[in-house]
């Protein structure tokens, strides 16, 4: 839900425990021209938008201002086969596999032992050395976990030019576009007053921003799509019995949800008499997504 012309589809994220049960992350004092630096970054040729997500990583190469060519796959690689050069399977990275890891299941580095598996990941996004990126990371104040991504991203991308950015200034910049000033054309981030939300999985993120200059941001814990996915995953046992679906399905389904409205999710339910049958839960997928949004804007 973003001020604007139009609004970015955020890659989502995973995670395999619920959200901590924190109110509110309070961030350092920000950066005042971070806005600034990413689109200095995406108005020079070539510029690479980078997201390393729990789920899904994606990489967006932008020529000037054209339309940016995106690479999407899986955040996951196979166990390291090497425990001395931790050499990564390359066959099965970005292929979910019953044995994968996922190295930023919490959407940060949260050790040493997820900065290769994190490597093979970006090298698998085939981005060129020597490029200008901009990283989208969440909004948290996680010093080390950062400085692995960062670590990560050198070693894989050896950028000319690194750029660190929250997921909402990335997804703002997007959805807001451009604007004509002066007869040229600017991003309109750069030139416009706005409120923008993150809806991410482990973190809501909320940001204010006045001509470029961040006046507020903060990341709240409590109200994620994590927590959705488990509320949504009680209600449907709780509602049908026996219902053979996991959490990861139960994700893909809610954002499929999101993107088309279907009028109907079929899913298998084990019952004691008549052993497996399909039933709909279109409703409940909506009961528990509306709780949500009123969530959010509470």
């Amino acid at each position: 839900a973003i001020i604007g012309e139009r609004i970015a589809k955020i890659i989502p994220t995973i995670a395999k425990m619920p959200p901590p049960s924190l109110s509110s992350l309070r961030l350092p004092k920000p950066q005042k021209w971070l806005l600034k630096n990413i689109s200095e970054s995406i108005e020079i040729n070539p510029t690479i938008g980078v997201k390393i997500g729990s789920t899904y990583s994606v990489s967006a190469v932008r020529g000037g201002l054209e339309t940016p060519v995106t690479n999407v796959i899986k955040s996951c690689v196979s166990p390291v086969t090497d425990p001395d050069t931790k050499t990564v399977n390359e066959t099965y990275i970005g292929v979910e596999r019953p044995d994968s890891i996922f190295p930023l299941d919490k959407g940060i580095i949260e050790s040493d032992a997820f900065i290769a598996p994190t490597i093979a990941i970006i090298n698998k996004l085939n981005v060129p050395a020597g490029a200008r990126i901009v990283a989208a990371i969440p909004a948290l104040e996680l010093v080390e976990g950062r400085e692995r991504l960062k670590k990560a991203l050198r070693e894989s991308l050896k950028p000319l030019k690194l750029v660190l950015s929250p997921e909402v200034y990335c997804g703002a910049v997007n959805a807001l576009g451009y604007t004509e000033v002066n007869g040229k054309r600017k991003l309109k981030a750069l030139h416009s007053d706005f409120l923008a939300l993150n809806l991410g999985s482990t973190t809501l993120e909320v940001l204010i921003a006045l001509h470029g200059t961040r006046k507020y941001l903060n990341a709240f814990t409590t109200v994620c799509g994590n927590k959705v996915d488990y509320e949504l995953f009680d209600m449907l046992h709780n509602s049908f019995g026996k219902v053979l679906i996991t959490l990861p399905q139960i994700r893909e389904m809610k954002e499929q949800f999101n993107m088309t409205s279907p009028k109907e999710i079929i899913v298998n339910v084990m019952t004691q008499n008549e052993g497996v049958r399909r039933v709909s839960v279109a409703k409940t997928v909506q009961i528990v997504l509306d709780k949500y949004v009123v969530d959010v804007s509470t």
